[in-house]
């Protein structure tokens, strides 16, 4: 039975090879080794833990966060004025030097403007929470810096209480950041923290990663990706050589091929034939064989059409435009051009006066109630 077992393992390393990595070792490798040995399907773990190296080692999610952040980051930050006029008319008017906008193009002494928006974005985009750190001093006083605290070690503890409270302090008493460079927690006073997320349908203090939503779509894209890098560079069979006997021949069932034959036909295979310059195509023999392939044609098996598609759906979750990217060869400059306008107006926009919104309130205090900071 072992030596069953053991020709089945050298067919093809696509099942059982060796040194594979975590990149390789997919989900939709899993599930055509389920198809033959009634394994359960196993997706990537979307857990924050890992939302990071899924993030880093996935270029199809990474060419849309990334894209997303950039594009957000290119916003200008305007500090505004609401009055009226002695008619009631409405007037707008812009502070020239706010030093709300000086902090937002020169956050902290080691990133500027551009850098701290695509972190934020970044963050919101992985983990669905962005929290940033804005001390807030005094109340004549602006903020110095401010920085955007590591999403994934950010945690806060709570009072317990929630929608019977009128502010963000009664709720929540601080914000800690696990485990430090010098391997200490360190905590936030909660006037000192802006908490951006994405929502949450039943937790208003969390964000909820969009990315929790993808599994499947990540799975499928690391999936396809990695069956074709094994079908590319595994060593294995592309096929198996097997003695036939025709009734035409006189003969009743297959006879197995000699020892000797066996070996004059595989070291013919190595050292004759291949797809090596010099080396013929095809193995000769007078003995009776047939060939049966064991390697996957990548057209049938659609895994290109398997990434396009769920790339396609984490596009759409992120609120871009499929034609922003190059999923199709018969992408049009026109397609483009509309592709990023409905990607500024429905998302990009509508997502910065919103962080805008929040910035405002969090410094209602200093901005002053008629004013408004805004982000297009």
């Amino acid at each position: 039975m072992s030596e069953f077992w053991n020709s089945i393992r050298n067919i093809s390393p696509l099942f059982f090879g060796s040194g594979r990595d975590q990149y390789t070792q997919t989900p939709f490798h899993n599930v055509w080794r389920s198809m033959i040995f009634n394994k359960g399907t196993e997706w990537v773990d979307v857990s924050n833990g890992n939302k990071f190296n899924l993030y880093n080692t996935t270029s199809c999610l990474k060419i849309v966060i990334d894209r997303k952040a950039m594009m957000k980051s290119n916003g200008q930050w305007k500090h505004k004025k609401w009055g009226k006029d002695k008619e009631g008319k409405i007037i707008i008017e812009e502070f020239k030097e706010s030093p709300f906008v000086y902090r937002h193009e020169n956050p902290n002494f080691i990133q500027d403007g551009n850098s701290y928006g695509v972190q934020a974005s970044q963050q919101i985009s992985i983990w669905g929470n962005n929290i940033q750190y804005v001390p807030k001093g005094n109340i004549s006083g602006e903020p110095k810096m401010m920085f955007n605290l590591p999403a994934e070690y950010t945690t806060f503890d709570v009072t317990g209480k929630i929608y019977k409270q009128v502010s963000i302090d009664e709720v929540v008493e601080k914000y800690v950041l696990k485990n430090t460079n010098n391997g200490m927690d360190e905590t936030f006073d909660v006037k000192d923290i802006i908490h951006f997320k994405d929502p949450h349908p039943s937790n208003p203090l969390i964000g909820l990663s969009r990315m929790e939503g993808l599994m499947m779509e990540i799975s499928g894209i690391r999936g396809a990706k990695g069956f074709r890098l094994r079908i590319i560079t595994a060593n294995g069979a592309l096929g198996i050589l097997s003695s036939e006997i025709s009734a035409a021949m006189g003969g009743m069932a297959s006879i197995p091929l000699d020892r000797r034959e066996q070996r004059k036909i595989d070291r013919a295979h190595q050292n004759r034939y291949g797809m090596q310059d010099g080396k013929a195509d095809f193995i000769q023999t007078e003995a009776a064989v047939k060939f049966q392939h064991t390697a996957y044609p990548t057209g049938e098996l659609m895994l290109f059409e398997e990434v396009v598609e769920n790339m396609g759906l984490i596009i759409d979750a992120y609120g871009l435009n499929v034609h922003m990217f190059s999923l199709s060869a018969t992408n049009t400059y026109e397609n483009l051009k509309e592709g990023i306008k409905l990607a500024y107006t429905q998302t990009i926009i509508p997502e910065g006066e919103a962080e805008g919104l929040i910035y405002t309130r969090s410094e209602e205090r200093r901005v002053g109630k008629e004013c408004r900071l805004t982000c297009r």
